[in-house]
């Protein structure tokens, strides 16, 4: 299980939120960590996750998106099973973050949670 996260601070101009959709190929979570933190230093965040079951192996994909304002903060992970994810939403929430993506599979009777969290 992979988890994802980023505090990040930016003080220059972005592209508009309604920039268009670049989804990433469809890989595996080792994959998809490179491939977040390629976007990242692009200053773009995964705003949808989500996942597949193909050919037996769990695999990620991800809609990333320029950051939509400077001091963007977000938090983002994949492949947590249903109490992990239940946990970080509770201390996220605590932190006055929103959950603005939640995608949800289960696989051979486990559950396997993405999710983005934004600070607005």
């Amino acid at each position: 299980m992979k988890t994802l996260f980023a505090w990040v601070v930016v003080c220059v101009s972005l592209l508009p939120a309604t920039a268009s959709a670049a989804w990433s190929t469809w890989v595996s979570s080792d994959e998809y960590q490179a491939i977040f933190e390629r976007h990242l230093s692009q200053q773009r965040y995964p705003a949808r996750v989500e996942a597949r079951l193909s050919r037996g192996a769990v695999q990620y994909r991800a809609d990333f998106r320029p950051f939509p304002w400077p001091g963007f903060n977000f938090a983002s992970h994949h492949g947590w099973d249903d109490n992990g994810f239940a946990r970080k939403n509770r201390q996220y929430r605590n932190r006055g973050m929103n959950l603005t993506w939640h995608n949800r599979i289960i696989v051979r009777g486990r559950a396997y949670n993405q999710g983005t969290w934004v600070l607005e």
